[in-house]
C-alpha cells in the first residue's frame, strides 16, 4: 500500500447547487488543488472536530506546546 497515493475504493456523491460548485471551482483554481481532494479534507476536518470536540488547529497548536516528554 502506497502512503502517497493510496487506492480509494469507497466512493460517495454529493449533489452540490450551482453556487456550491462555483465555490468549490474558484477555490480549486485558486489553491491549485482538485475538487475532490478539498471536499474529502473539508469532510476529514469536520469529522475530527465532531469526534473530538475541538478544533483542528486546537489540537495541532496543543501538541507544539508540548515537550517530548509530555508526549510519551
Amino acid at each position: 500500500m502506497s502512503l502517497i497515493n493510496p487506492k480509494r475504493t469507497n466512493r460517495k456523491n454529493v449533489n452540490l447547487t450551482n453556487d456550491e460548485l462555483d465555490l468549490f471551482t474558484v477555490l480549486s483554481k485558486m489553491t491549485g488543488i482538485p475538487v475532490g481532494i478539498l471536499l474529502r479534507q473539508m469532510a476529514m476536518k469536520q469529522a475530527f472536530e465532531l469526534v473530538n470536540d475541538e478544533s483542528v488547529e486546537q489540537y495541532q497548536n496543543e501538541g507544539f506546546k508540548k515537550g517530548v516528554l509530555d508526549h510519551l
